[in-house]
């Protein structure tokens, strides 16, 4: 098995995708949440 598998390829791009979709809600989130002072967060 030298060829990578078109299915675990296909599984790693849409993790990828999940994660950058949960960093753009955390970024949202965090926009709401800016007033609220977090500590240890820079």
């Amino acid at each position: 098995m030298t060829e990578p598998d078109e299915t675990s390829r296909k599984a790693e791009k849409q993790t990828r995708l999940k994660i950058e979709q949960y960093i753009t809600l955390a970024e949202k989130l965090s926009l709401y949440l800016e007033p609220i002072p977090f500590s240890g967060i820079d």
